[in-house]
């Protein structure tokens, strides 16, 4: 499933990502800021930065993968501090305020 979307991604999240990541290539990231932030498609990206297209394809799946691990570590986090809150509510509760 793809996590991000062509034109659809802020500049912020696009660099914090890239940190994560070993996309290290000038033109490669310059052709992922055309595609994901500036809706450019992935081919026209790859032709304006002088990059093979499946190398501008590498780096997005890597993107993508790491996008859609980093949503999961969210729901898991969400899904445990829900747990320490709901265990917090029933502690509180049996208190004699």
């Amino acid at each position: 499933m793809k996590m991000l979307l062509r034109g659809a991604e802020s500049p912020e999240r696009i660099t914090l990502m890239l940190k994560m990541t070993g996309i290290r290539s000038p033109e490669i990231i310059a052709a992922i800021y055309e595609h994901l932030q500036f809706g450019m498609r992935e081919k026209h990206a790859a032709i304006k930065h002088g990059v093979e297209q499946q190398n501008l394809n590498r780096a997005l799946n890597t993107l993508n993968e790491f996008a859609k691990d980093y949503e999961e570590l969210k729901a898991l986090d969400w899904q445990h501090l829900n747990k320490l809150h709901q265990k917090s509510d029933v502690k509180n509760s049996n208190l004699n305020i």
